[in-house]
């Protein structure tokens, strides 16, 4: 599909897609459409010869030798008994109708290529498009392709000779047709019905719509931003939002990390009260052993004074009768021992109270630990209470936060949408002013060929009068 070298002295490209087209209908397309610079044409029954059949300005035609399908490879095209008339699909009851008798003469293998193939090329050509399309029952197809790619936009002129209703299987009539391109911003200029099931309607691109259309797309383009701008302040607000909550979930870090630091000195702290109330407990222990040897001691060494006493007092008795004069020194003697053993027994009940007292105090220290050891479990148990609050806490802003990054993700879905949209919009806004461009001069170039042409008019008119007045002169002449 590589362009000719020959190339016209118009402007633009000139598309006609037919099956079978006389040579007298092509040129009339190539008369009713203008000059242009690119001649293609599509038409697999056409060959080299249709070249001849052209008017002497249209460049060479660049011939393409196929129907346009859905892939590429083989068609059967139906030649019917009418002729001319050749179709893809069966021909259905509405037409035997009109062509009662009508039958298959031939089916005919032609190549295939996709409708792409032909999309691409003239995505390729120069614009203006203008398009002649002349495939009975397979107008809308080729049509959709080209709107779905964008080179509608590019038409500025086109040629259809439909059918009145739907002569074919999978056909679209002359009104859903016409219908569906005005929806296309295309307006119908001229419908030639002189054979009525066949009308052949001429269509040129709607400048007023094409307007319209680009004003709508400008406000959609302008609600587009401002939705895009929208999109992007509340992106800012949940940006905003989430570093708050990061700043927020960083201090409760910090206050978790100062608590378990605390935690930590606590649980140290109670460490060394256990070891020091261990201490305790154990001089407790000492003194209590203590006292109870010293008191194992003291009833010893009063046993023993007893004893002694009991020795003394028989040494005495003996001495009494022995020797009478003894008497005072053993009376004093006892009296010493008395007061000896009552000395110790003093002694004895001091130490005793002594290590009561001791003891008592250690009962004291020893709940005094008690009660800050309860104390100290009651303020990790409330510190374990505030963590576990604080845990939940931190459980839940991270979910907040991963809500808000789900929430962050969609927005950035929504606005790539929105962008890639713009695009688009952006896209069709240049298209269409492109086309407003080019129709701008189209009808600038008609005005010039409507004025040539009412110059040539009135040259002719007064040919014709100078002709009428030579005649005059020559049927006078015999007279003079």
């Amino acid at each position: 599909m590589a362009a000719q070298e020959q190339s016209g002295s118009g402007t633009g490209t000139l598309v006609l897609v037919g099956w079978g087209m006389k040579p007298g209908r092509v040129a009339a397309h190539v008369t009713a459409l203008g000059p242009a610079r690119l001649l293609i044409l599509a038409d697999p029954l056409q060959g080299a010869e249709i070249r001849a059949a052209l008017p002497a300005e249209a460049p060479a035609p660049e011939q393409i030798r196929c129907v346009f399908g859905a892939k590429s490879g083989e068609a059967t095209l139906i030649v019917h008994s009418v002729p001319g008339l050749y179709s893809l699909k069966p021909a259905k009851k509405a037409l035997r109708e009109i062509f009662p008798g009508l039958q298959t003469r031939q089916r005919r293998t032609v190549p295939q290529r996709p409708v792409k193939a032909l999309v691409e090329r003239l995505a390729e050509a120069p614009g203006p498009l203008r398009l002649a399309i002349e495939t009975p029952g397979a107008e809308k197809p080729l049509l959709a392709a080209l709107a779905r790619a964008g080179l509608l936009d590019r038409v500025t002129a086109l040629h259809l000779r439909p059918g009145r209703e739907a002569f074919f299987a999978g056909a679209e009539p002359a009104a859903g047709l016409q219908g569906w391109l005005e929806a296309q911003h295309f307006r119908l200029e001229h419908v030639d019905d002189t054979e009525p099931d066949w009308p052949e309607m001429r269509f040129v691109a709607d400048a007023p719509g094409l307007r319209r259309a680009l004003a709508a797309a400008g406000k959609a383009a302008q609600a587009q931003l401002a939705e895009l701008e929208t999109a992007r302040g509340d992106a800012a607000a949940q940006a905003a939002q989430r570093a708050a909550l990061d700043a927020l979930l960083e201090t409760e870090r910090q206050t978790v990390q100062a608590a378990r630091a605390d935690i930590a000195q606590q649980q140290t702290r109670i460490a060394e009260l256990e070891a020091a109330l261990e201490a305790e407990r154990r001089q407790a222990e000492e003194a209590r052993s203590g006292a109870t040897e010293a008191r194992a001691a003291l009833e010893a060494r009063s046993a023993e004074l007893e004893t002694a006493l009991e020795a003394e007092r028989g040494q005495a008795r003996e001495a009494q009768a022995a020797a009478a004069g003894q008497a005072a020194q053993q009376q004093t003697r006892i009296a010493e021992l008395e007061a000896a053993l009552e000395a110790e027994r003093a002694r004895t009940q001091q130490q005793q109270a002594a290590a009561q007292e001791t003891a008592a105090h250690q009962q004291e220290r020893l709940r005094d630990l008690d009660a800050e050891m309860r104390r100290r479990d009651e303020v990790i148990a409330t510190q374990e209470q505030n963590q576990r609050s604080l845990r939940a806490q931190i459980e839940e802003q991270a979910g907040l936060l991963q809500e808000q990054h789900e929430e962050m993700q969609r927005r950035d879905g929504i606005i790539a949408g929105l962008k890639e949209k713009t695009a688009a919009e952006t896209g069709a806004v240049a298209r269409l002013t492109d086309q407003l461009a080019q129709q701008d001069g189209l009808v600038e170039y008609n005005r010039e060929l409507e004025s040539q042409l009412m110059r040539a008019r009135e040259e002719l008119r007064r040919a014709e009068g100078q002709v009428g007045l030579i005649k005059d002169l020559l049927l006078r002449e015999p007279e003079l």
